[in-house]
């Protein structure tokens, strides 16, 4: 999908009126770069409309046996424009490790590296494991 269709989309959404309505923007896998930058702005103007709205982040980036699976800029846009402007980010484990910048082996090290990316900007890291690593496959 075009970039900019994200932001016909939303600019409809408004030209109807109903922008103020939304509660929320959800993102995730991203094609392309271009693409989190038409999101950042539909989270701006959305939050402009209703300042409650909350802007949940999926980062899909990497697979437990693929490693990162994204264009190149994908995962540079997440960690240095996505994840600060989520109020919730919902990273897997390799997706944690992207956006920290470091290896995570175990249950306090998945918790630890949380508070890390919370402090960055998301009020909430829901972070998930696969089972990898000796990690329990579930929430962290």
């Amino acid at each position: 999908m075009p970039a900019s269709h994200l932001s016909e989309i939303v600019q409809g959404i408004a030209n109807i009126g109903q922008l103020e309505r939304c509660d929320a923007v959800l993102s995730g896998y991203l094609g392309s770069a271009e693409q989190g930058e038409h999101i950042l702005s539909i989270v701006r103007q959305v939050k402009a409309a209703n300042p409650k709205a909350k802007y949940f982040c999926d980062p899909v980036m990497g697979h437990p046996e693929k490693g990162c699976i994204v264009a190149p800029g994908v995962a540079e846009y997440h960690t240095r424009y996505a994840m600060p402007a989520s109020d919730i980010i919902a990273p897997n484990l390799i997706e944690l490790e992207i956006l920290s910048g470091h290896s995570v082996n175990n249950v306090e090290e998945a918790v630890a590296t949380a508070r890390e990316l919370i402090a960055q900007g998301p009020e909430n890291c829901a972070g998930e494991a696969s089972g990898s690593r000796g990690l329990p496959a579930g929430p962290l």
